[in-house]
């Protein structure tokens, strides 16, 4: 785990997972409504790092 007193800066090249956290973000079809794409007025955004994880652990911290 990452020690949350040390975290490092994002890099330029590094890749981040934003999960959905509401039903009303996106259609019945699946696709994602454009407010996704729009700046948040709250801070309450789920963005995940990948870092080193693999795929499915990426895939895992948006179902938990």
């Amino acid at each position: 785990m990452m020690d949350p007193a040390n975290i490092p800066s994002v890099a330029d090249n590094e890749l981040l997972a934003r999960f959905i956290v509401y039903s009303d973000e996106k259609r019945a079809n699946g696709t994602v409504k454009h407010k996704l794409f729009l700046p948040y007025k709250l801070v309450e955004l789920s963005v995940n790092r990948h870092r080193e994880a693999t795929l499915e652990e990426t895939w895992q911290a948006g179902y938990d």
